[in-house]
């Protein structure tokens, strides 16, 4: 243990990257993991197992690579086999354990609930880990004896294995692609999985593309510049200094649908929480009837710029709901909120919607069909031979919203003059007429010209389509309802103005309904579509609550009634509602708690690990990389080359590598998301919610190809430094090459 220990802290630059790895990876998937539960959904990190699979490879491949001098003198001796393998896999273990501790002790420091799962992710990865070492070891000990004990490692082609791995990057990635896109549902690790194999399956298509490139231009180049030549000799030989590019990609891929899913969630959790919401402040009137909460809302604001009273029904024929609002006052109250959305147009259409012909909308009381007092009066004048007992009933929903009769009798005057008033009970916060009866009792001959019928400010001459002259001989006879012959103005959805009636079966347009307060049904006349309403959204039918009120009976239990305010209203004004006020931010978090919005979030944390991961993949070879270029830049400088132009020929091959990443990146990303990411099924969407935006976002694809880019230069780069002191030609000597 001893021996091991000292052996490790001598080799520990070399086991550095690999220590840091381990770290790396078991901190992310214990982070990966812990967010994925929190979000319902924990196989979010298997994007980030398949990579870190892939991401161990690179580190065992450098630290055999680095025990190739002692595993020859170790051969020379006469060891060989499962023991040699043993023994020169101690070290790394060693330190993958150790970074493993490190990675475990980072997750438990933010994520304290994640230590069980963490330690099996330890366990996993330091076995990984060590196999792929193993594996490594194994490789290297079929090669010529000779060979590993040259002094250059002379650059091989890829490896038969290394291209039967590539093809099976491919056959799973079409795989993860096609299963995906099916109607059954497959798994959903597969499908979480399926941007990394379609990201490494492009990178391993791109690395194959450029190396052949490379070959085909080394003869070419022959007389091209110095720099450029090199470049492409040393892309086209060492199959090492491309393969990193198809992980890279992968990562970045998945970054860059993670990304986007998670900008698409938070896109459409905003946009469905403000529709949902109707306006930054709701108030829910829990007890209030429909017509309590209109005169409520302009009794507290008779300007009409911070309250707007509102009903929304529950679902009606094929799954759709009305909403009735105050329409008058839907763009000062709600038009902010709902800008951007699916139903900003419905503040343009709501004018269309208007009141009952002949009266000014916005007056005191608010709607024509409201009353707003508690006196029925009656004045009019009888002509002919006057002696009868005139009776109006008055049937109203009272403020309380219980139905109940008034009523005002008089006998004309010897001028034959009419004035009768009285006042009704439970009217002082508003009241709806429903039904209007005239009796005359006793023999009476001659008309009556009513110059008024007023209740509460209501003109129920107009409200029940009376004639100002009624002949007393012939009255009108029995209970005459609200006049609601005329359709009410209303705004729908495409599901319900047009194409298929929702919940038909034939190819006839079912006829537009609304839903007054009371649940009752009226026919409507549409006056425009949007793709969603507020407080409903996409199946629903909006129409003014003024309106609807006509002849409504007590507002339907089912029914929701609201107030709904703008964000600068008053406190005041807010608690003199008889409710709770419920913010937008609060609807926010609702929406994004059913909708499981948290798993984009996760996603993207598990890109942005996957990221960290490859960077540090990466840069394990690193070391390797700067002695095989210090060689061969010695050896270049032999020959009189000045060190310049050798730097210039690591400059194009930087370049070259940057590029193709950057290209793949893009390339990748925007087939991943067109062809997986709605399939990724990171929201939970309602049938009567706008479908989420699952497009490509070019600002996302041009900072994924930039990050791509970054890595690459910075990362790769400190491989490919070339000082003067390390590339010495005395370096030859030094090694024994010369």
């Amino acid at each position: 243990m001893t021996r091991t220990l000292r052996g490790a802290w001598a080799r520990r630059r070399e086991l550095a990257p690999v220590a840091a790895l381990a770290a790396a990876l078991v901190a992310s998937v214990t982070a990966c993991l812990a967010e994925g539960r929190v979000a319902g959904d924990a196989t979010l990190a298997a994007p980030l197992v398949l990579l870190g699979a892939v991401a161990l490879v690179a580190p065992a491949r450098s630290v055999a690579a680095e025990r190739r001098d002692d595993a020859a003198l170790a051969r020379l001796r006469g060891l060989g086999g499962a023991r040699l393998v043993g023994q020169l896999l101690a070290e790394p273990v060693l330190a993958l354990v150790a970074g493993g501790l490190v990675g475990l002790g980072v997750a438990a420091a933010f994520w304290p609930g994640s230590v069980a799962a963490g330690g099996l992710v330890l366990l996993v990865v330091a076995g990984f880990g060590a196999l792929a070492v193993a594996v490594a070891l194994a490789v290297g000990m079929r090669e010529r004896l000779a060979d590993q004990v040259s002094r250059v490692a002379r650059p091989r082609a890829s490896s038969s294995a290394a291209t039967f791995a590539g093809l099976v990057s491919l056959a799973a990635a079409g795989y993860a692609v096609f299963a995906a896109r099916q109607s059954t549902v497959p798994p959903r690790w597969l499908v979480d999985s399926a941007p990394a194999l379609l990201g490494l399956a492009l990178g391993q298509v791109l690395v194959w593309l450029l190396r052949g490139a490379s070959r085909a231009a080394v003869a070419r180049s022959a007389a091209s510049r110095t720099g450029v030549f090199l470049a492409t000799r040393r892309l086209a030989r060492r199959a090492g200094s491309l393969t990193p590019l198809a992980l890279l990609v992968a990562a970045a891929v998945t970054a860059t649908v993670a990304a986007t899913a998670a900008a698409s969630a938070y896109d459409w959790v905003d946009q469905a929480a403000r529709v949902r919401a109707g306006a930054p402040v709701q108030v829910p009137l829990d007890g209030v009837g429909a017509a309590r909460a209109l005169t409520l809302t302009h009794r507290l604001d008779p300007a009409g710029r911070w309250l707007m009273a509102a009903v929304v029904l529950p679902p009606g024929e094929g799954g759709r709901r009305t909403v009735l609002v105050d329409s008058p006052r839907l763009a000062r109250v709600s038009g902010a909120v709902l800008a951007g959305t699916g139903a900003a147009a419905v503040a343009r259409l709501v004018p269309d919607l208007g009141h009952e012909p002949g009266v000014r909308a916005g007056r005191a009381h608010g709607s024509p069909s409201v009353a707003r007092g508690d006196v029925l009066g009656l004045r009019g004048r009888v002509t002919g031979r006057p002696s009868a007992w005139l009776t109006v009933r008055v049937d109203y929903v009272t403020a309380a919203d219980y139905v109940t009769t008034g009523t005002v009798g008089t006998r004309p005057d010897g001028h034959g003059l009419v004035a009768a008033r009285v006042r009704l009970p439970g009217c002082s916060r508003g009241c709806v007429p429903t039904a209007l009866t005239i009796d005359v009792a006793g023999d009476a001959t001659g008309t009556l010209s009513m110059r008024s019928l007023g209740f509460g400010g209501l003109d129920l001459l107009r409200v029940f389509g009376l004639p100002a002259a009624i002949s007393l001989s012939n009255p009108p006879s029995g209970l005459r309802p609200v006049r609601a012959s005329r359709p009410v103005p209303a705004i729908g959805t495409p599901g319900t103005t047009s194409g298929r009636a929702p919940g038909a079966t034939s190819r006839t347009v079912g006829a537009l309904r609304v839903q007054g307060p009371d649940g009752t049904e009226r026919s409507a006349a549409p006056r425009g579509r949007v793709a969603a309403l507020p407080l409903v959204g996409t199946r629903g039918v909006l129409a003014d609550l003024g309106t609807a009120l006509a002849g409504a009976l007590p507002t339907s239990p089912a029914a929701q009634v609201l107030v709904l305010a703008r964000a600068d209203t008053p406190s005041t004004m807010l608690s003199r509602l008889p409710g709770t006020p419920v913010r937008l931010a609060q609807v926010h978090r609702r929406v994004a708690a059913a909708s499981g919005a948290a798993r984009g979030g996760a996603a993207l944390l598990t890109g942005l690990c996957a990221l960290l991961v490859t960077a540090i993949a990466l840069f394990a070879g690193v070391a390797r990389q700067r002695r095989e270029l210090a060689s061969e830049t010695a050896a270049l400088r032999v020959t009189g080359l000045p060190l310049e132009r050798l730097r210039s020929s690591v400059r194009v091959e930087l370049l070259a590598c940057g590029a193709a990443a950057a290209v793949g990146v893009g390339l990748g990303s925007w087939l991943a998301v067109g062809l997986l990411l709605a399939r990724l099924r990171l929201l939970t969407v309602p049938a009567d919610a706008v479908a989420p935006d699952g497009g490509a976002r070019p600002l996302l694809l041009v900072a994924g190809s930039l990050v791509a880019l970054g890595i690459v230069v910075l990362v790769v780069g400190l491989g490919r430094v070339v000082r003067e002191r390390a590339s010495r030609p005395a370096l030859l000597r030094e090694e024994g090459v010369l």
